[in-house]
C-alpha cells in the first residue's frame, strides 16, 4: 500500500501528527503502525467511517475499525498496516503538559509497548 496516500487522506480528513511506526524487522504480523490525532471525540465515528470508506475503495481491501465511539481512541486494521487515531481533546483535558509534548510521549510509549510485545517473542 502507498503509505504517502494513507497519510494524505488522513491529512484530508484532519487527522493531524501523523507518524508512521515501522515494524517490518519485528513483527511478523504487521509492518507499520501509523499514529494520528484528531481534534474531537464528537464525530469518531463518522471520521473513522469516512477514512474507512476511501481506504477501502482507493486499495480494495477491507479495513476493520475497533475502538471508542465517541471516544478517545480508534483503530483501523488494514491488514499489515494498523491506523491509530487519538482525539487530541481527551489526551489535553487528562493531563496539563502541552500537546506537542503529550503526543510524543504517546508516540514514545506505542513505540516501547510494540518494542517490548515483539521483543518478548523472540
Amino acid at each position: 500500500m502507498d503509505l504517502d496516500k494513507i497519510v494524505k487522506i488522513l491529512n484530508d480528513n484532519k487527522i493531524k501528527n501523523v507518524e508512521i511506526l515501522d515494524l517490518n524487522a519485528k513483527s511478523p504480523i504487521m509492518s507499520k503502525i501509523i499514529v494520528g490525532t484528531f481534534a474531537s471525540d464528537k464525530n469518531t465515528r463518522a471520521i473513522a467511517n469516512q477514512i474507512k470508506e476511501i481506504l477501502e475503495n482507493d486499495f480494495n481491501v477491507a479495513i476493520t475499525i475497533d475502538g471508542e465511539f465517541p471516544g478517545d481512541w480508534i483503530i483501523l486494521d488494514l491488514d499489515n498496516i494498523i491506523i491509530e487515531l487519538f482525539s487530541e481533546v481527551n489526551l489535553i483535558n487528562k493531563c496539563s503538559t502541552s500537546f506537542e509534548d503529550l503526543c510524543f510521549l504517546r508516540i514514545y510509549f506505542a513505540r516501547l509497548s510494540i518494542f517490548l510485545f515483539y521483543s518478548s517473542l523472540s
